[in-house]
């Protein structure tokens, strides 16, 4: 994907995962060029569910090919190169609260 596409006028609340295992929360624009400064490239993203709640990890499309270092497994599927999270909300992305932070630093041994 390219460009500065704007998803919505809003900020979102995101994990952002730029290593194996060390994290930090993100507030920024709900725009792809947002997401794909945090990637480092075009976004890729893979949907789960956790607790009865859809969640959409982000991360680099092309991370293996740029030779991106391994960052976590996600439902069968290795994920390179810095990941973020947010949550799902219809066809948009939408914050994470509170308890889904603390519920997705356990699910991935994260700091």
């Amino acid at each position: 994907m390219k460009g500065d596409v704007p998803m919505s006028k809003r900020d979102i609340t995101a994990l952002v995962v730029k290593k194996q295992g060390e994290c930090e929360i993100q507030v920024l624009k709900d725009t792809l060029k947002s997401y794909q400064n945090i990637v480092e490239g075009y976004i890729e993203t893979v949907t789960f569910e956790m607790r009865d709640t859809l969640y959409v990890a982000i991360c680099n499309e092309e991370g293996r090919l740029k030779g991106m270092p391994y960052n976590l497994s996600i439902a069968g599927k290795h994920l390179v190169g810095p990941v973020m999270f947010v949550r799902v909300d219809g066809e948009n992305f939408a914050s994470l609260t509170a308890d889904d932070i603390k519920h997705l630093k356990n699910m991935f041994n994260l700091e």
